[in-house]
C-alpha cells in the first residue's frame, strides 16, 4: 500500500517580504529616414524622419526624444520641430489626423522634445514622427537635417532603454 502523511496542525502561512521591482526593457528602433533633398523658405511640418518603437515583452515609458541639428544653416534658421504619433496607423505623417505630442525651438544643437504625457511601448510598435518648419527668412543654401546620437537620445522613466545603435540621422536637405 502506498505511503500517506497526515497533519494535524493548521496550514503553514508563508510571508515574503521585499517589492516588486519591474525588470528592465530594451526598446526596439526602426528608423527611416522621410527628408528630401530640398526644403523650402516658410514650408511647416517637413516629414523629416519616422521611429517605430516595440518591445520584447512587457512595457516600457516614453518620456521624450532628444534630437540633434545637423547641417550649415544652423539653429536660427530651423523653425519649429514636432513630434507626432501615428493616429491612424497608416504609418505616414498627417498632420490632421495622427496626434502632435510636443512642439520646440533649437536654442543651440540639441532639442529634447517632451510629450505632455509619457507614451507606453508595448510589444505592439508605435509609430512617431518629426517634422521641422522652415522659416520664411531662412539662410539659402544651408543645410538642415535632424540626428539621434546613439540609445540616450530617445528617453525612457525607470530602467527601461533603447537597443543600442550608432548615430541615426537623416538626409541633410538644402534650403530653397
Amino acid at each position: 500500500a502506498p505511503d500517506t502523511a497526515q497533519l494535524n496542525s493548521p496550514p503553514a502561512v508563508f510571508t515574503i517580504a521585499g517589492s516588486v521591482v519591474d525588470s528592465s526593457d530594451t526598446v526596439r528602433v526602426e528608423f527611416t529616414n522621410l527628408a528630401v533633398s530640398s526644403l523650402y523658405q516658410g514650408t511647416v511640418n517637413n516629414a523629416m524622419l519616422r521611429l517605430r518603437l516595440r518591445t520584447d515583452s512587457d512595457q516600457a515609458s516614453m518620456t521624450g526624444l532628444r534630437l540633434n541639428l545637423l547641417g550649415t544653416a544652423g539653429a536660427g534658421n530651423a523653425g519649429t520641430v514636432r513630434l507626432y504619433e501615428d493616429a491612424d496607423g497608416d504609418v505616414v505623417l498627417s498632420t490632421t489626423t495622427d496626434t502632435l505630442l510636443a512642439g520646440g525651438l533649437f536654442a543651440g544643437a540639441q532639442l529634447t522634445l517632451s510629450p505632455t504625457a509619457a507614451r507606453t511601448i508595448t510589444t505592439s510598435p508605435r509609430t512617431f514622427f518629426v517634422s521641422i518648419d522652415v522659416p520664411a527668412g531662412a539662410a539659402l543654401g544651408g543645410t538642415l537635417g535632424l540626428g539621434l546620437s546613439d540609445k540616450t537620445s530617445i528617453l525612457f522613466s525607470g530602467v527601461d532603454s533603447a537597443e543600442d545603435f550608432a548615430s541615426l540621422a537623416t538626409a541633410v536637405g538644402t534650403i530653397q
